[in-house]
């Protein structure tokens, strides 16, 4: 089933351009002016994520996420933020009330299709594993441990970048050192291609939430993450990826 997405912006030529882009990826779109009807229209179709632009006559875009994250019913949707503001500070308090990302303009479409792509993965993890957790469950609590143990690297890799039903894992993994042996060498590992695949999709959120994640282990990988960070911070994702490429080749050499 196509994934829908709600445009919010009050500019018309920016509704059209993305628009116009993200149909030929084959998402389903709803359009709204104004943060009023971004609430209505999130009401009436549930999108499973939003493009929210944060000055708009009436309600701002802080305004609208703000009210999003008020009820449970909604404080789950991701929220991409598309806007004009180009300050630091106001990137940082998009991301602070609980923005997934934060485009600015003028916005390459390829970059916001990665983006939004990114996220749409993560949405679809989140999914399965709700339902693997809750068909696990089903059989009883002895099937828990197994069933956790027997999640794939893949899955616990990307699901250290999401939270809900994923926490108790995320937990987990905090608590892991370098000096815990060769599983926490894989799991560090997983992590940093992770990062990898993050900043390759432009991903400048998801890589540092997954960089928070793992300061737990030796200074060799703290003075790895702080310099990947920096060019994350700096938006500069080829260098960030190159980094996490190389760094990972040196946690297992035989793979490569």
């Amino acid at each position: 089933m196509a994934k829908t997405v709600l445009i919010v912006d009050d500019e018309k030529n920016i509704v059209d351009i993305l628009n116009f882009n993200l149909k030929k990826e084959g998402y389903e779109i709803i359009i709204a002016y104004d943060g009023e009807s971004a609430l209505e229209q999130y009401e009436k179709k549930r999108p499973d994520l939003i493009l929210l632009d944060i000055l708009m006559s009436g309600m701002s875009g802080f305004d609208v996420l703000n009210e999003l994250k008020k009820s449970d019913n909604t404080k789950a949707i991701p929220v991409i933020f598309i806007t004009g503001l180009n300050e630091n500070s106001n990137e940082s308090e998009g991301l602070a009330i609980g923005a997934v990302d934060y485009i600015r303009k003028p916005f390459d479409a390829a970059i916001v299709k990665y983006r939004i792509r990114n996220q749409i993965k993560i949405i679809n993890l989140q999914r399965d594993l709700k339902q693997m957790i809750k068909d696990a469950e089903s059989v009883g609590g002895l099937a828990k441990p197994s069933f956790t143990s027997n999640i794939n690297s893949e899955t616990r890799t990307v699901a250290g970048s999401i939270s809900g039903s994923a926490e108790p894992m995320i937990q987990n993994e905090r608590a892991q050192t370098a000096a815990a042996g060769d599983k926490d060498i894989e799991s560090l590992r997983n992590k940093i291609l992770a990062i990898k695949e993050m900043c390759a999709d432009c991903s400048r959120r998801g890589a540092l939430d997954m960089l928070s994640r793992i300061r737990g282990y030796s200074e060799e990988t703290k003075a790895a993450l702080d310099r990947i960070e920096e060019y994350v911070l700096h938006s500069d994702f080829d260098e960030a990826e190159n980094a996490a490429a190389e760094y990972a080749k040196t946690l297992q050499p035989s793979e490569y």
